[in-house]
């Protein structure tokens, strides 16, 4: 007895789905390299678009994947929980708030890295 219970493919619209709200999309969370990998593959706007945005990524591994596209504004949860995740993002928020409040980026490349609480 076969069960296809999770397949591993690309979404088919994706692009289209996310052309109509994207730009109110400030932090993406990405769980998997394959994933982020999809969603930079969807269309020629979506890696311009994600280096605009900060990714929060559950894992090194991630995040190397989202650096290796160019993407400079990663964020590294403590952990793939969702409390690790919201935790990241608040974070992230936090130090673009004092970062524009300097008037600039603190490390000059808009990355943020924070592993857990502390």
């Amino acid at each position: 007895i076969e069960a296809a219970v999770y397949r591993r493919r690309a979404p088919v619209r994706l692009a289209g789905t996310l052309g109509d709200v994207r730009e109110s999309i400030d932090i993406v969370t990405v769980t998997s390299a394959e994933a982020l990998e999809n969603l930079a593959g969807a269309a020629s706007w979506t890696v311009p678009w994600l280096s605009r945005r900060t990714v929060v990524a559950v894992s090194e591994r991630v995040a190397g994947v989202a650096r290796a596209l160019n993407l400079s504004r990663v964020v590294v949860a403590g952990a793939a929980d969702p409390a690790s995740i919201v935790e990241a993002a608040v974070r992230a928020v936090a130090q673009a708030d004092r970062d524009g409040a300097r008037g600039g980026r603190s490390r000059g490349d808009g990355a943020v890295s924070h592993r857990g609480p502390g």
